[in-house]
């Protein structure tokens, strides 16, 4: 599927039918059902690391929407830039640790007021917006888990697009590499299914080409295309 809009741009983040792009540091949401697109401020670096995860809280459409971003500055610090609807500025924030806090980030999600950091062997970090704090995390499989361990309700899926073959079922090649975006998807009993980004190489020693693929919700929304970030407050004037 081709959609000329998108040319270029690096989909980061995937949820609710909505798609979150990057491109040279200009960002923008899009629902390709609708073809509706709005446009946000730019972000504070043209250029994210490999190392690199986003998610959004809500439907941009929505008033209580904030967008995550974080990227890896140096081997030692993790920088987060947070983006809340109707602002102009990105606010930064810095995880510094001594030692590596993460590996290469594979998925992010949010969830009761919280972000979600994965990287794709055993770590996780996560941000408080109420509070801008940090909290570092070992993923461990439930059944190793000792007692007063700090539960999440997810289904980590890391290898959903390279486990299920997809790429020969879809009918490609093994000279073609594959750049697929993760995302969000409701599980049963109110647990939610993470599916992590990820990059398939070539198998064959010369690519011929590279492809950009997103998992995403199908929703079908019926949104005019006069969308705008900034939150427009209507004032009145009361007299006597």
């Amino acid at each position: 599927m081709s959609i000329p809009r998108l040319d270029g741009a690096n989909c980061i983040a995937s949820n609710q039918g909505w798609l979150l792009m990057f491109v040279e540091g200009s960002m923008f949401f899009y629902c390709p059902f609708s073809d509706a697109k709005i446009e946000i401020p730019r972000f504070p670096h043209s250029i994210l690391s490999t190392s690199h995860a986003a998610a959004f809280s809500s439907s941009p459409t929505t008033p209580e929407c904030i967008i995550a971003v974080m990227h890896r500055d140096t081997e030692s610090v993790l920088e987060l830039n947070v983006l809340c609807r109707g602002a102009n500025t990105w606010i930064k924030h810095r995880l510094i640790s001594p030692q590596p806090t993460l590996g290469v980030l594979g998925s992010a999600t949010y969830r009761d007021g919280t972000f979600h950091f994965w990287d794709k062997i055993d770590g996780l970090v996560t941000f408080s917006v109420k509070d801008e704090s940090f909290a570092l995390y070992t993923v461990v499989f439930k059944d190793k888990c000792p007692k007063n361990t700090t539960v999440f309700p997810y289904l980590v899926q890391k290898s959903r697009f390279e486990g299920n073959d997809i790429r020969k079922k879809v009918g490609l090649g093994k000279e073609v590499s594959v750049s697929v975006c993760g995302t969000t998807v409701k599980h049963d009993y109110g647990v939610e299914r993470i599916i992590f980004s990820e990059d398939i190489d070539a198998a064959e020693e010369s690519e011929s080409r590279h492809l950009k693929g997103v998992w995403i919700q199908p929703r079908f929304f019926n949104i005019s295309p006069n969308q705008s970030w900034l939150v427009r407050w209507e004032t009145s004037t009361a007299s006597e």
